[in-house]
């Protein structure tokens, strides 16, 4: 048989119990601030993507990252062929070290040539 005192030890036990569920789930509650991370991530381009902008072939890009010119991120796991992605900011550096202002545009001197001879001075 079941005594009236183990049945109130029991129930003041469970009441102890979710009491201190309650405060460890409000202690819990409270320290959970949102912590928000903000990522910009940046925008990747393919070598298809470049090779389109640039109005060249994709293979030439990836010459172009293969000899360290192009800044690349390589995001493939295998070894057969690397998939490369280039962000906006390595190929506006890319672009930068490339650009080459154009001469001013000067008048051509031309070499003043003796006049020639009239052979047919007849021929009109």
């Amino acid at each position: 048989m079941v005594s009236a005192v183990s049945v109130g030890v029991v129930s003041v036990h469970l009441v102890v119990i979710r009491i201190l569920l309650a405060i460890v789930i409000g202690k819990l509650m409270m320290n959970t601030e949102k912590t928000e991370y903000t990522f910009t991530k940046p925008k990747l381009l393919t070598p298809n993507d470049v090779a389109v902008q640039l109005k060249v072939t994709s293979e030439q890009i990836r010459c172009l990252i293969r000899s360290g010119q192009l800044t690349a991120i390589n995001v493939g796991i295998g070894t057969k062929r690397p998939l490369y992605r280039i962000t906006k900011q390595a190929l506006e550096n890319f672009l930068n070290r490339r650009y080459q202002p154009s001469k001013a545009i000067h008048k051509r001197k031309f070499k003043q040539l003796a006049p020639t001879p009239d052979f047919f001075p007849g021929l009109k």
